[in-house]
């Protein structure tokens, strides 16, 4: 009769691989416990490598520039003696990269009141084109219809919204964007000059120094 004890696999209840040698597995832990160890490492390193990235993102060149862009935005303000006669500054608020402005005009004869614009600037560095375009095509989309006005600055349009009861005039100058918007009843002629005081004011405001970037800059560089 086969004795299965006799089996050399069977021997005082123990099987032939609990009878190799125990120096065998600490050589396979080692390697296991170098690769873990070399993940961590290789996770540390590109985490280390993302906070270069992030910190050169941030550098003072781009950090220069968005303060240009809010300095040369907070200069549009239109000055009194470029208004037409009789208009004169409401209220001003100085917001970031944008400035918005609310212009009286002199009250009409039998009114308690004059008429007011709004008038709204804002910086858009490169994309102040595509916001210009936007502007324009977002309003036309919401229903206004194109009207014809005096050219200025760099781009000029102008929209009429029976909606609204509105005539806005957009005007984009190097990297601001202007909206300029008054009540039908305003004189169009007289939103245009009131558009001339806007426009110049931003020129004036591009002029001064720092000026914020007009082109993108590329990997590594600053714009200018």
């Amino acid at each position: 009769m086969h004795d299965p004890y006799r089996n050399p696999l069977f021997v005082s209840g123990m099987t032939q691989r609990d009878h190799q040698p125990a120096d065998q597995d600490p050589p396979f832990r080692r390697a296991v416990l170098l690769t873990a160890i070399l993940s961590i490492v290789a996770t540390l390193v590109a985490g280390a490598a993302l906070a270069v990235v992030l910190v050169r993102g941030s550098s003072q060149p781009a950090q220069a520039d968005t303060t240009a862009c809010r300095t040369v935005t907070w200069y549009a303000v239109p000055g009194a003696s470029a208004l037409p006669s009789g208009w004169a500054i409401a209220s001003t608020r100085f917001l970031v990269d944008v400035l918005t402005t609310t212009l009286v005009g002199p009250t009409p004869s039998g009114a308690t009141q004059g008429p007011t614009a709004f008038i709204s600037v804002s910086c858009y560095g490169v994309d102040a084109e595509l916001a210009f375009a936007r502007d324009h095509d977002s309003a036309v989309g919401a229903g206004s219809t194109d009207v014809s006005v005096t050219q200025l600055g760099d781009e000029t349009a102008a929209v009429t919204s029976p909606r609204l009861g509105s005539n806005t005039i957009f005007i984009r100058r190097g990297t601001l964007v202007a909206d300029i918007t008054a009540p039908t009843t305003l004189d169009l002629a007289v939103l245009q000059s009131v558009a001339v005081a806007v426009d110049g004011a931003m020129s004036q405001a591009l002029s001064a120094s720092p000026r914020p970037s007009s082109t993108a800059a590329g990997p590594g560089g600053s714009a200018s």
